[in-house]
Formats: structure tokens, C-alpha cells, sequence
């Protein structure tokens, strides 16, 4: 292992995730694959191994392509790689690991193992790897470039997880006519999404870096390339009623800020974005049409101590949403406070307890009593569900005439001209 003792600790959080779907078929991909395992490796390395091999090698062609300073992170644990799973669809198996550490060991890259830190709110910090010169070297003799590299056409697109948020973990599934249907759906539209050049016209760098604001560290680097923009539907606790959300491409990912410098094909887009959602799903669910019959902001709720209007229906509105997605309303609060702390601009100046903001979700109550039963019942995941099912049929609608929409949940981007 390379030893760097004073490398800034900012310097190994840059980094992405290494993506074990990153494929190419090309020829000349393949040539430059096998010159470098020809010309290093002197243990002939199995079918299985070279495989492995090629794909952290594009990988890192790829992250290098994007700025020279990019490390990637890398997973030691041999949990990690199923290779018989849905969701590898290279078929990837833990001899990344033996791959990896034999670059080390050749002087390809530099390696900065990772660490657990097993305390309550401990730090911890997966591998990291970067290439050395005597990798660059055959980097920059590379004919081919970033964009004859894309992800393995047969990676899962449909997923199926079990838990809760954070703990939730992929799982396998018998297929049905449904998902069989949706899977072919979302290769269509990847399809689209391949044959489209879709980038941010306002950076000069692939790739946004999105800062923690407590720590003041990076936090994620968001890539903006061909490579990350493959979309796929997650349904959650094993049911296929319960989220089905779109995720996946960088416009999701990228700060609020940039959104409006999406171009598709160079056109300028414009986001459509529906207000209240979730609320108005609740409503419809009681024969309700929100905007129609009541025509009313939802989140505008005096509140005595707060004078700025701004900052009051802040804070009414993340208690609201937070309150449709948690299963208590001590949940509803903790969230809330969080968030009001890492927003500590838009949050109101004013010490939140959970004794006032159960005040508030009272007063909410009182405006909404038609959906007052929803509120801290854990009803986010199931409404999930109908923004997936219209999202499919917005997608859809501009698929048709080969149009490029794309989803941000509760919004959607589309060329200005449509």
C-alpha cells in the first residue's frame, strides 16, 4: 500500500463509487485491457480474473478521464460481490479484491485501505484507489474514449429491497408479467437515454461536488457523464405496491442550483414541478381533488413566533412532509430538527422542541382533518407508489414522439420546447 501520511483527508472523500456494471464491447476496448494484464501481470490470470481486471480498469479510466484527482471507492468486503445475484450482472465476484491488491502490489495504482470505526457516530471509510503513472502511461495511449464505455446492458434495472431506508438490502425475486413488463419498459428508455447527449452546461468539470454543510467536507461526488445516467425502479419491504419510484440518472443528484442548466441535445429545459404531491394523493384517495375543490397552499399556517412568512411555511412544510413519511410523530420532529439544522438558512431562528412542533402538527391537523389520519402513519412509501405509476406514463408520453423527459420525483426536466 502506498503510504501518503499527509494527504488531506478532503482528498480520499473525492471520490465515486466504483460501478461494477461499467462494460465495452469495442475492440479496441479490449486490446487495451489485454496490453495491460500482457505487459504487468506475469501470473496468467483466469477467465473470471481478466474480467474483473477489465472492469476496474475502464473504471478508472473513466474516474481519471474526469479529473486526475478523483479516487475510487472500493469495497473490501467480500459480502459485497454475489456474483450469482440479479444485481451483478457481470457476474463480478470477490476476486476484485485479489485484482486490486495485486495492482497494488505492481505499482498500477495507489491503495489506501479502509476502516471501520464500530463506535456510535463513528467515522468510517471504505478503500480507495487511484492510478499511478505507470497505469496513466497506458491511459493516455487509449484510442478509444469515455464514450465507447457504458453500463452492461443486462444490469437489473427492476429492484426489489427488504428493511427499512438505510438498512434496506437488495433482494431476489421470481419474475412476473409485471416485472417483466417494467424491465422492458426501462430498457427502452435507458436506450433513449444513451442515444441523447444530456450534460450541465455551467460546470467545467464532469462531475459537481456536493459539500457536507455540518463537517465542511466533501460529502459525494455527483458525475455527470454518460456513464451515470442509468435509471432504474426500486420498490421497497418487499412488496411491489410499496415505492417504485425512478432512480438513478445525475439530474437527480446534482444541487437544486444547477437544475435549470440541464441541456438535452444543447436545448435549453425547463422543470415542471407539481406542488404537494403526496398531499394531494392523500386527498384524491378521499374522492378529492385538491387544487379543484379546495385551491388552497397547504402549508400556509400562521405561526405566532415566526414572522417571516418565508421561513414559517418552511417550517410547516418539511413538518408536514416529514409527518406523511414517519411512523411517530417523535420521528416527524427528530427529522424535522435535522434537517432545520443542516438548513440553518432556511430554518427559522427559533428553538425547536418537540413540545411546539407537536403545537404545529396539531395546527395542521385542524387545516387538513380529511387527512389527519395519515399523518405519522408511515403512508410515504405507498405514495411512492402512485408518483412512480404517473412518472411511467409522463416518461412514456414523450418516449413516443422520441423525447427525452426526465424525473426528479416530484418534478420533471424537459427541452424547453415541449
Amino acid at each position: 500500500m502506498l503510504d501518503q501520511p499527509n494527504l488531506p483527508k478532503d482528498d480520499l472523500n473525492h471520490s465515486v463509487l466504483l460501478d461494477v456494471h461499467t462494460h465495452s464491447d469495442y475492440p479496441e476496448v479490449n486490446v487495451f485491457a489485454h496490453e495491460i494484464h500482457s505487459a504487468h501481470f506475469s501470473d496468467p490470470f483466469t477467465g473470471a480474473e481478466k474480467k474483473n481486471l477489465k472492469v476496474v480498469l475502464l473504471h478508472l479510466f473513466v474516474a481519471w478521464s474526469e479529473g486526475s484527482s478523483l479516487y475510487t471507492a472500493v469495497s473490501f468486503n467480500k459480502n459485497d460481490y454475489k456474483a450469482g445475484s440479479r444485481y451483478n450482472s457481470l457476474h463480478i465476484s470477490e476476486k476484485i479484491i485479489t485484482v486490486i491488491k495485486k495492482m497494488d502490489e505492481l505499482g498500477l495504482i495507489e491503495l489506501h485501505l479502509g476502516f471501520k470505526d464500530w463506535r456510535p457516530r463513528g467515522h468510517s471509510r471504505v478503500t480507495r484507489i487511484r492510478p499511478l503513472q505507470k497505469l496513466i502511461s497506458h491511459f493516455q495511449k487509449a484510442i478509444f474514449g469515455t464514450l465507447e464505455i457504458n453500463t452492461h446492458e443486462d444490469r437489473e434495472s427492476v429492484i426489489l429491497k427488504v428493511g427499512r431506508r438505510k438498512e434496506s438490502q437488495k433482494v431476489g425475486y421470481e419474475d412476473t408479467e409485471e416485472t417483466v413488463r417494467m424491465r422492458a419498459f426501462l430498457r427502452e428508455y435507458n436506450q433513449l437515454l444513451q442515444n441523447n447527449h444530456i450534460d450541465c452546461c455551467s460546470l467545467d468539470k464532469p462531475y459537481e461536488t456536493r459539500w457536507d454543510k455540518k463537517s465542511k467536507r466533501h460529502r459525494k461526488v455527483v458525475r455527470i457523464n454518460d456513464q451515470n445516467k442509468f435509471t432504474s425502479r426500486s420498490f421497497a419491504r418487499g412488496s411491489w405496491s410499496l415505492g417504485g419510484r425512478f432512480y438513478g440518472g445525475w439530474w437527480q443528484n446534482i444541487s437544486r442550483e444547477l437544475r435549470p442548466d440541464i441541456r438535452i441535445n444543447g436545448e435549453r429545459t425547463i422543470e415542471i414541478d407539481f406542488s404537494g404531491t403526496h398531499i394531494t394523493f392523500l386527498y384524491a384517495e378521499k374522492g378529492i381533488n385538491y387544487f379543484s375543490e379546495i385551491d388552497d397552499d397547504p402549508y400556509d399556517i400562521p405561526i405566532r413566533e415566526i414572522n417571516d412568512p418565508e421561513k414559517c411555511r418552511w417550517l410547516v412544510k418539511q413538518l408536514f412532509l416529514n409527518a406523511i413519511n414517519a411512523k411517530t410523530p417523535e420521528k416527524a420532529f427528530q427529522a424535522l430538527m435535522e434537517k432545520a439544522h443542516k438548513n440553518k438558512s432556511e430554518a427559522p431562528q427559533i428553538r425547536l422542541t418537540f413540545e411546539f412542533l407537536e403545537r404545529i402538527l396539531d395546527q395542521i391537523k385542524q387545516k387538513h382533518p380529511l387527512i389527519a389520519e395519515d399523518l405519522c402513519s408511515d403512508r410515504g412509501v405507498s405514495l411512492m407508489f402512485y408518483e412512480g405509476q404517473i412518472t411511467e406514463r409522463v416518461i412514456q408520453h414523450f418516449m413516443n414522439t422520441g423525447v427525452v423527459a426526465l424525473s426528479i420525483h416530484g418534478s420533471y426536466v424537459v427541452p424547453e420546447s415541449y
